[in-house]
């Protein structure tokens, strides 16, 4: 640097002096606050987590003079600058080292130093950072609540308040969920198969997710989707025996049309009895179908009322998340 002036000019490389630099870079979350959203007529909702992070970088230059010790007192002691920039992410850091500066702002410092022949320094230059992150879904909220420095940090991070209100948003939201999914079972009686599987029915009931009486009036309905696909199955069945005996009566026909010239005799009288055992089968057939399209209809009807019943209770949960979430809201202040 020329006397007087603040520029550094460079003018050649030094072989005598040097310089290795390594940086190490530390993070913690240093709180963790609640967030809230105004949502219809001015009510407040719990929308997620903010997170305040505490950013530390340092960098260490590891400096020596490889002049020797004959040279002492010559130009080999001449000062040695270093200018520093702090790392420009996370919102920009701010350089905390003010040992050895000459000229220093919040994100540079030019620092100075003098080493004798053979001499090492390790001079450490510390900048800090504070930023901020949202959490904003259950499942990030999941996580962030079972993460061990959370999980270790007692209070001052994150107050009990606030850690149980993060606990019911994640728990409401798993029920929400739920509740979603057992949505999908009453878009329409004539829906074929159930949107929740019997192991996720039974999941449900071993990890108590939803009241009881939503699973039983659910299990029900299950059953009543089961009677009524069988149902269906066996009218089907049925009516694919009726076409099969058109065929065989327009077959019979056709034969005995055939023997008309020959007259009455033994095969003619077979196709007779087995055109009329035939038309009984087709009878019972239509009857047996009449029947099923008469249970079908019960089926429906009882459908109809677990499905109304079923979405009672589903808007009657819903309702009380709602409540759930003012009830959170009320302890805002708090937190």
């Amino acid at each position: 640097m020329l006397p007087g002036d603040e520029q550094l000019v460079p003018y050649g490389e030094d072989s005598t002096l040097s310089v290795v630099r390594g940086v190490a870079q530390a993070s913690a979350v240093s709180a963790v606050t609640l967030v809230w959203e105004r949502a219809d007529a001015g009510r407040r909702s719990l929308a997620g987590a903010r997170l305040t992070h505490q950013e530390r970088r340092s960098t260490t230059y590891t400096l020596k003079n490889n002049a020797s010790v004959a040279t002492e007192g010559e130009a080999k002691t001449a000062p040695l600058y270093i200018d520093h920039s702090a790392d420009p992410s996370c919102g920009g850091f701010a350089i905390q080292t003010d040992e050895r500066a000459i000229k220093q702002t919040t994100a540079f410092s030019r620092y100075k130093v003098v080493l004798a022949p053979q001499e090492e320094l390790a001079f450490t230059v510390e900048e800090t950072a504070v930023h901020t992150s949202l959490r904003r879904s259950a499942a990030q909220i999941k996580l962030l609540l079972g993460e061990e420095w959370l999980v270790g940090s007692g209070e001052d991070v994150l107050r009990l308040p606030a850690r149980a209100a993060l606990a019911a948003f994640v728990n409401r939201d798993e029920r929400s969920a739920l509740l979603t999914k057992v949505g999908r079972e009453l878009r329409s009686v004539d829906a074929v198969g159930s949107a929740v599987s019997e192991r996720e029915l039974f999941d449900w009931r071993e990890a108590k997710a939803l009241p009881l009486a939503v699973l039983e009036k659910l299990s029900g309905l299950h059953g009543l989707k089961a009677k009524r696909l069988e149902g269906q199955r066996k009218a089907a069945a049925a009516s694919a025996r009726i076409a099969e005996a058109f065929k065989n009566q327009d077959r019979l026909r056709e034969n005995i049309r055939s023997m008309e010239k020959v007259g009455s005799n033994k095969l003619t009288d077979r196709y007779l009895k087995d055109l009329d055992k035939e038309e009984d089968e087709l009878i019972q057939t239509r009857r047996a179908i009449a029947r099923l399209e008469e249970e079908d209809a019960l089926l429906v009807r009882e459908m109809s009322a677990a499905l109304l019943e079923l979405g009672t209770q589903v808007q009657r949960l819903r309702d009380d998340f709602r409540k759930e979430e003012s009830a959170d809201a009320d302890f805002e202040g708090e937190m």
